[in-house]
């Protein structure tokens, strides 16, 4: 497998030359999720995670901002369905959890427990694997005929803080030096920042004359209109982070990423 640079925006589960890490983090589970209160939060606890339900904090009816919140005091990566989640609480000026884990709806089906099993696997696997210093762990878990595959992007802090901002700047963007004042940092430092997330694919860069700006990527829109995880993976340099719980059929793998993949109730 393509070997990729430790400062890479992407990880991947069996790539990493980091072990993965040994305590299981906790976990939040959102109230949209599929048997979250119970036969998933015993599968998820059977792997030595502790598993707290926002009903369990009295939390189910609260806002995306505030179960946020509450993951980053309880440093709890979340799981939830709900694919705006990571866009509702950055626009409205939230801070992001450390990792957002977005699995799919779950149909009543008799082999349920068996699919329960293979999901909480995958999270499992997911939320064990290292995040890059100063980077917040976006990951989407989809479903294809039986198989779960996960699709793993690290973001920088700092761009999810700039949101707000860049949303209302639109195609204008950025200067240097307001960036600067935002991340409160000196100009050069601000610049060479930037010029990074250019190089990572989250901003994009555009001179006008003598003057240099910085805008909304379309791999960052992307991410957070949509979370098609899988349709971003290509726009990087870098992106094998696809693991599979069951291994792919003969003569290729489902929905993977162009470049390289991976195979892979009681209270607290």
């Amino acid at each position: 497998m393509k070997e990729h640079p430790q400062d890479s925006a992407y990880s991947s589960e069996t790539g990493s030359t980091t072990e993965p890490l040994l305590i299981p983090p906790s976990l939040l589970v959102d109230q949209d999720v599929s048997f979250g209160s119970t036969k998933l939060r015993k599968s998820l606890q059977n792997l030595g995670h502790c598993v707290i339900h926002v009903g369990d904090k009295g939390l189910a009816d609260k806002s995306d901002t505030t179960i946020a919140q509450e993951a980053l005091v309880s440093d709890a990566a979340v799981i939830t369905s709900d694919k705006s989640f990571l866009k509702t609480v950055v626009t409205q000026g939230g801070n992001c959890p450390d990792s957002i884990i977005v699995v799919p709806k779950i149909k009543k089906l008799p082999e349920v427990s068996d699919t329960l099993t293979s999901l909480a696997e995958i999270i499992d696997t997911v939320s064990r694997s290292l995040t890059i210093p100063g980077y917040k762990s976006i990951t989407r878990v989809d479903q294809d005929q039986g198989d779960f595959v996960a699709y793993k992007l690290q973001v920088p802090a700092e761009v999810l803080q700039l949101v707000p901002v860049l949303e209302a700047r639109g195609e204008i963007g950025l200067s240097a030096r307001e960036l600067a004042l935002r991340c409160e940092r000196s100009t050069s430092t601000a610049r060479r920042r930037a010029e990074k997330w250019v190089k990572e694919g989250w901003l994009r860069k555009e001179r006008r004359g003598r003057n240099v700006f910085y805008a909304k990527s379309w791999l960052l829109e992307q991410v957070l209109g949509s979370l098609q995880l899988e349709r971003t993976m290509g726009a990087q340099e870098g992106s094998d982070v696809v693991s599979h719980v069951n291994p792919p059929p003969a003569g290729g793998s489902r929905g993977a990423p162009s470049r390289g993949e991976s195979q892979l109730d009681q209270p607290c």
